[in-house]
């Protein structure tokens, strides 16, 4: 097939116990990939919705809830 795509894929950096300041340096922007680093640099709690929530902060909530995870 010509029209066949090329991707490469990236492996997830594994942690065996040595070289963790090189493992550090490479999760991170596997992890800013993914749109989790945030919840790695920053640290930030995630608190419970309010009586009532619109649905743009249940959604912000839940997607802050399973980042943190």
């Amino acid at each position: 097939m010509e029209s066949e795509a090329n991707f490469s894929h990236v492996a997830l950096p594994i942690f065996n116990g040595e070289g963790y300041d090189l493992w550090a340096v490479r999760m991170q922007p596997y992890l800013e990939e993914l749109g989790l680093w945030e919840a790695v640099k920053d640290d930030y709690i995630v608190y419970p919705l309010l009586e009532n929530p619109t649905v743009a902060q249940i959604k912000n909530q839940r997607e802050r809830k399973t980042k943190k995870a």
